[in-house]
Formats: structure tokens, C-alpha cells, sequence
């Protein structure tokens, strides 16, 4: 759980840095198109869940609140500038190039960002550092994180509502993935795999009581309780 804590963390510090090469930035574009908006919704969290002093109960808040600011950083998809040339965008900040391409169908818009320059000691030319994909409405999408080193995914955020508007979260990450989903009543269920294995997984009411289980490093029920 605490490398999986981690590897968040890691992504947490990359996407951070973007944002202080996003600020005092320059734009050079010269069109007047507003940009298309990436919508993410926040989890909602009962209040009994929240005031719950159980460790359990309060990892779940944990996890949630993470998940939650996360959607924060859908921003990044928008431009400093409302300006554009044919879908891309294009401004600079401490040395380092960015641009993003947008583009739009009949169904869905995309965002690709690239950076050019030095991120966080690594050099990159035109490095495609995150990309977006969503419906028009915002009931599903996804967002993607690339590593400057070995340019795979690092982490990936998909989201997606279901019948009855059952929302749907997956969050996947280097050794780990989260799984949430949120029900109309603010109820819902959340599991955490390490490895592909599943680690820990919690269900909750919407009045915030709930239930555990533990695994150990094989997938058998090691420990579990309630709340």
C-alpha cells in the first residue's frame, strides 16, 4: 500500500512541476478560437464517512480526496491563451517549449500536450508529455501521463458512467491501479490492486459506515472488519 502511496506521489511531483512552467508564460499564437474544456467530477464523500474515526474509513477518504485532486489538474488542458492556429497552442515558460493540439469530432475532443526543452533535468524535443480524450458531454473519458525517460504511461485516469449514473473511476499507475465506483447515494466501493493482485478493497454506505478486506501477496483473504 505505502508503494503504491508512492508512485502517486511521483506522479503528483511530475504533473506539479508542469504547473510552474505554466506560470509567466508567453503565448504565440495568433487566432481568437476558444479552447475545447476537459470536465472530471469530483467523488462525492458521505459525511459519516468523512467524521469517521476508523483507520479504515478514514483510508477510503484518503483515497478518494487523492482521486479528487487529481481531477484538478484537468486545466492543464486548457491554455493560458484563448488563442489558437487550427486547433494548436502554443506558449513558453522557464526555457521550456509546450504546446498542445486539440481536436474535435462529432462525439468527442482530444488534447495532446508536447514539451520541448528541460523538464525536471531531463532534456525532451517535442515529447508528448500528457494527452485527453473525452465525450462532448464529459460522461467519459480519459487522461494520460507519458515517463520522459522511457516515453511509456506512466499513469492513466479513466472515467466512464454507467447506467443509473453509476460513475466509474480507474486510476492505473507504474506497480498499481484504483478502482472507484460512486453510486447516485454517494455509496461505493473502491479496490486497490498491487501487481495485478488485488491488495485492498471497502464498500460504504451512503450514511458512511462500511466494511474491509485485506489480501496478502498471493490474494488470500489475510484480515477484514467493518465500520
Amino acid at each position: 500500500m505505502l508503494r503504491i502511496y508512492g508512485n502517486l506521489l511521483t506522479v503528483f511531483i511530475l504533473v506539479s512541476f508542469f504547473i510552474a512552467c505554466s506560470d509567466d508564460s508567453t503565448s504565440s499564437n495568433n487566432d481568437s478560437n476558444e479552447p475545447p474544456t476537459l470536465e472530471m467530477r469530483q467523488i462525492p464523500i458521505p459525511g459519516g464517512l468523512t467524521n469517521s474515526t476508523n483507520v479504515h474509513a478514514q483510508m477510503v477518504v484518503a483515497q478518494i480526496t487523492v482521486a479528487n485532486s487529481f481531477t484538478g489538474y484537468s486545466a492543464f488542458f486548457t491554455p493560458i491563451s484563448g488563442t489558437s492556429n487550427n486547433g494548436v497552442y502554443e506558449w513558453t515558460s522557464a526555457g521550456l517549449n509546450i504546446k498542445m493540439v486539440t481536436d474535435e469530432s462529432s462525439d468527442y475532443y482530444t488534447w495532446d500536450i508536447y514539451l520541448s526543452g528541460n523538464y525536471g533535468g531531463v532534456s525532451v524535443n517535442n515529447w508528448l508529455y500528457m494527452s485527453a480524450e473525452s465525450f462532448k458531454d464529459g460522461s467519459d473519458g480519459s487522461w494520460t501521463i507519458y515517463d520522459p525517460l522511457t516515453q511509456g504511461v506512466l499513469y492513466q485516469w479513466n472515467w466512464w458512467t454507467g447506467v443509473e449514473d453509476i460513475y466509474n473511476v480507474n486510476m492505473e499507475f507504474t506497480g498499481g491501479e484504483i478502482e472507484i465506483v460512486s453510486y447516485p447515494d454517494e455509496s461505493g466501493s473502491i479496490d486497490i490492486y498491487s501487481d495485478s493482485m488485488l491488495d485492498w478493497t471497502a464498500n460504504w454506505t451512503s450514511g458512511g459506515s462500511g466494511n474491509w478486506m485485506d489480501y496478502d501477496s498471493e490474494g488470500n483473504l489475510a484480515d477484514s472488519g467493518s465500520w
